[in-house]
């Protein structure tokens, strides 16, 4: 393997890759990326937003109550509480605290976007196919009013990211 020598790198780009491994891959990997960087280099990343699952009112809603919250018993309310059958990706970023993650490695959140966004949660809504990538419309979420944009990082199933080496 060739390392890439360190502080040699404009951009490190991470595009829909990071969920598919696990924490201690994820923490190599911006290591790595911290490393590579030169100083003032970007880090561009997207990641499966693990507050969309607030809004899927789902498995992954209970999950996520009882992990965060201590909350027990929301099974009891919610009609899909054992949907969907598959497991999510391995890693699911908050992007409330990505920022604070990434300080860690000595990067600085710049930006923070969102994508895939939901007018209702996936399982209420009977045209959603969550294995029909090709039919799902790409809506520019840059144009959402900015006293809405809140409303993004729960609606939007993926964020994006972009930081700087400090």
């Amino acid at each position: 393997m060739v390392e890439i020598e360190s502080e040699s790198c404009d951009m490190v780009l991470a595009l829909n890759v990071l969920a598919y491994l696990d924490d201690a891959q994820c923490d190599t990997f911006y290591c790595q990326a911290a490393r590579i960087l030169k100083k003032g280099g970007s880090l561009i990343v997207t990641h499966s937003n693990e507050l969309f699952d607030m809004f899927t009112f789902n498995k992954y809603t209970v999950d996520f109550f009882e992990r965060n919250f201590n909350v027990s018993g929301l099974e009891n309310l919610l009609v899909h509480w054992d949907k969907p059958d598959r497991l999510p990706l391995p890693t699911r970023e908050n992007p409330l605290s990505f920022a604070h993650k990434l300080h860690r490695y000595g990067l600085l959140e710049e930006k923070q976007e969102f994508s895939i966004p939901h007018a209702i949660p996936p399982l209420l809504d009977d045209r959603f196919e969550p294995d029909d990538l090709v039919s799902r419309k790409v809506t520019v979420t840059q144009v959402a009013r900015p006293e809405d944009r809140w409303k993004l990082a729960f609606t939007c199933s993926i964020f994006g990211s972009r930081s700087v080496r400090a």
